[in-house]
């Protein structure tokens, strides 16, 4: 069978049997042109659509949301395009689990684990919400009419400037009562192989407003369509998952998540809360174990499961922890309860955790049902911040 090799977050590597080698290749040479030109196709056609519906609009009415009969007819007739899209790659079928909650409900939905392009399949389940994009998109052909269509909030990386006209943007149209549409985000802020939830940026609950998490799911096998930091090229996601006769999708809506009062002022801590929430619903999908980056399964960490574990704590790779594993080793055997000793007991990581990884879980502020401690592997301790880090090196130095 296919199988996925268990690293950090940001790596989703595939070995291929040599008899799925073969279907692969008598599939893909009859699907994927066929899938393509049709998905191809269907994309080419959302392009005039999306300009008719703000033809003839000054200016000024499209910094508006668009109502009345243009929204009535060219909003069905993008979403039928969309979905024609994704069910001619290969998503016969979207699974929807939950419902949807209204838009005065949680003007935000909150979309994760993020795998990949096709993700954006989210949007034909969700009625084709706003979106936050990068502005260099908009030049980017039918991307940038699409973006368009969609009353998209546009961001700079680059620009401080533009990153603070975006999250006022933002707060502005979540914060309208009803008159923008609701918007959807990707709080991790890029992908990741879909085994763990990494650190959420605070950019969807900057204004305080409910939000409802979503989670995505792929349940199917072989599982071909993350697109990581490391693994398969999006060119070559696409032949995997166009080979196959069908992709699985299920999109879960989960109950509305209403900040506290803490929460509202403090949009990290908001982030961080609904984060825990989603990750307890992923590891129990997963039926994760505390032994989940026990590669060999043989009840010891390597440095790779370090590498990988704290990958996913801190929510980007970690390649340097040789100093941590020959910390832990010098204890005794590797395992995750030593792993967890260290961090408890040593000088310098027990500091870090006291100090920036509110590792007392999340007392008062467990209004949502989200346990304070560990849970299926998951520890209490939150995703680390840079200064983090940075102050885990400085301390290491001083000691050394």
């Amino acid at each position: 069978m296919m199988m996925m090799m268990k690293t950090h977050p940001f790596a989703y590597e595939v070995n291929v049997t040599a008899a799925q080698r073969i279907r692969g290749i008598i599939l893909g040479i009859v699907l994927f042109p066929v899938r393509i030109t049709l998905a191809t196709l269907f994309f080419l056609l959302m392009w005039p659509i999306a300009r008719l519906q703000l033809a003839g609009l000054s200016e000024a009415e499209r910094a508006e949301p668009v109502r009345g009969w243009r929204r009535w007819l060219f909003h069905h007739i993008m979403l039928f395009l969309c979905r024609a899209v994704f069910f001619s790659v290969g998503f016969l079928w979207i699974r929807v689990k939950g419902r949807q909650a209204r838009l005065k409900e949680a003007p935000v939905l909150v979309v994760a684990p993020h795998s990949g392009f096709l993700d954006m399949l989210v949007f034909c389940a969700t009625g084709l919400p706003m979106a936050v994009s990068r502005s260099e998109n908009c030049r980017l052909p039918v991307i940038g009419a699409l973006l368009e269509f969609n009353q998209s909030v546009l961001v700079s990386r680059k620009d401080p400037e533009s990153r603070k006209k975006c999250a006022s943007q933002i707060c502005e149209r979540v914060t309208s009562d009803g008159r923008w549409p609701q918007m959807l985000m990707f709080p991790e802020g890029t992908t990741t192989n879909g085994r763990a939830l990494i650190k959420f940026k605070p950019g969807a609950f900057l204004a305080g407003v409910p939000v409802q998490p979503v989670l995505l799911h792929y349940p199917g096998e072989p599982d071909t369509v993350r697109w990581t930091w490391k693994g398969l090229t999006w060119l070559g996601t696409l032949w995997h998952t166009t080979s196959q006769i069908y992709t699985s999708v299920t999109v879960e809506f989960l109950p509305v998540y209403t900040p506290s009062q803490e929460e509202k002022q403090n949009p990290d801590l908001y982030a961080e809360n609904v984060q825990k929430l989603m990750a307890k619903y992923v590891m129990r999908r997963l039926r994760m174990q505390k032994s989940w980056y026990d590669s060999d399964q043989d009840g010891l960490l390597s440095a790779g499961d370090l590498s990988g574990l704290m990958g996913a704590l801190v929510g980007i790779p970690q390649h340097e922890v040789e100093e941590m594993y020959s910390a832990l080793t010098t204890r005794g055997r590797p395992t995750e309860a030593s792993l967890q000793d260290l961090l408890m007991t040593h000088p310098v990581y027990r500091k870090v955790l006291r100090e920036y990884l509110h590792s007392s879980g999340l007392a008062d502020g467990n209004h949502n049902g989200i346990p304070n401690g560990n849970n299926n592997g998951i520890y209490s301790v939150s995703p680390p911040t840079a200064q983090a880090l940075t102050s885990m090196d400085c301390e290491r130095k001083r000691t050394s």
